[in-house]
């Protein structure tokens, strides 16, 4: 009993993907990024959640970061991981519990504690979810550039 419940908690905070998008292209974690500005606060929204905040970005690269994982839990990790899964404003997410997907998506990618990762953005306005809804900062890699858009 005790082996399957730990599966499925593990499962349960690691094992979303999205259902759309080409994921696998939008991830360009081993080019360096110059940041320039401020970094974005995306908020924390839960892949179930339907985000608040929206970034428009110029295109380009942008340094993704999550942050505020739980640590005192029996089960919490170490080291927290969640995956992180954005689409355009003009395609608000849905989410699916049955296989934890988010149709409208355009990208996602893996994110580890406090480990910074860069992705490819075009230009447009997003959004940002992701599967254990932890806080998730943006930073633009020069000359990129973003800015938060006021809640509606």
């Amino acid at each position: 009993m005790g082996l399957p419940l730990a599966v499925v908690v593990m499962c349960a905070s690691a094992c979303a993907v999205p259902a759309d998008g080409d994921d696998d292209a939008h991830q360009t974690s081993g080019e360096a990024c110059v940041v320039e500005g401020v970094a974005l606060d995306l908020g924390s929204h839960a892949l179930d959640v339907v985000p608040t905040e929206h970034v428009t970005v110029s295109g380009g690269r942008y340094r993704l970061t999550a942050t505020g994982f739980l640590h005192d839990g029996a089960f919490d990790p170490e080291v927290g991981r969640t995956r992180v899964v954005w689409g355009p404003e003009s395609a608000p997410p849905e989410y699916d519990a049955g296989p934890a997907t988010v149709s409208g998506a355009g990208g996602s990618v893996d994110l580890v504690e406090d480990s910074p990762e860069v992705v490819e953005l075009q230009r447009g306005t997003w959004w940002f979810l992701n599967s254990n809804g932890v806080r998730l900062t943006m930073e633009p890699c020069a000359p990129a550039t973003g800015e938060l858009v006021e809640e509606r």
